[in-house]
């Protein structure tokens, strides 16, 4: 297979003025030092779209939208369903909900792609997966618009490092497929035992 020409950035399910101000921020310093980037801007809410398009046409361009079937080096992913499959196109990914705090969104999507993360330090609704998943795999913490561009930047440059790192990313979420039926498992067996356990109260009663 041929080599892609320019690296593909991937920015997922961003959300509020303050994540797209720091996340847009960054992305404008890394295309100063690297013009062929290709990105994928998608937001968690579409609603927004309109005002996302212009903010991302001023600042980093001309935007091609994905609604309209346009195309471009920087795609606005308007649209419901995709962004899980864009993953799969990207060398890195940039994952929103934890550089404001917002909770964090799901990293699992762009780790079994294969792909490093960058994210925010607010990721309490995901706490298990920022516990267990670390920089050997692939998962970077950056708190503002410097670091977000330091990080993607470095990433960017180190190809071998990159894939070495997918794989690890991939080798964890696979390692733990199938943990919520073992968790649920437990909580079931649990919850009879106690049923058991009141049963047998009662009747002694």
């Amino acid at each position: 297979m041929k080599p892609r020409e320019f690296p593909i950035l991937v920015v997922g399910s961003a959300r509020g003025q303050i994540e797209h101000d720091l996340i847009i921020g960054a992305l404008k310093t890394v295309l100063n030092s690297l013009p062929e980037l290709r990105i994928i801007y998608a937001p968690r809410h579409i609603e927004g779209a309109d005002a996302l398009a212009e903010q991302l046409q001023i600042e980093l361009g001309t935007v091609a939208r994905r609604s309209k079937n346009e195309s471009g080096p920087i795609i606005l992913l308007d649209t419901y369903g995709e962004l899980a499959q864009t993953y799969g196109l990207s060398d890195i990914a940039i994952i929103g909900g934890g550089f404001d705090n917002l909770g964090g969104q799901n990293l699992l999507q762009p780790m079994e792609a294969g792909v490093p993360v960058i994210r925010g330090s607010h990721f309490q609704n995901f706490q298990w997966i920022v516990d267990e998943a670390g920089e050997a795999e692939g998962v970077f913490v950056a708190n503002s618009a410097t670091e977000i561009a330091s990080k993607t930047l470095e990433l960017l440059s180190q190809e071998l490092k990159r894939a070495e790192l997918g794989g690890n990313a991939k080798a964890f979420v696979k390692s733990h497929k199938g943990a919520s039926a073992v968790y649920a498992a437990r909580v079931l067996k649990v919850a009879k035992l106690v049923q058991k356990s009141q049963s047998k109260s009662k009747k002694k009663s």
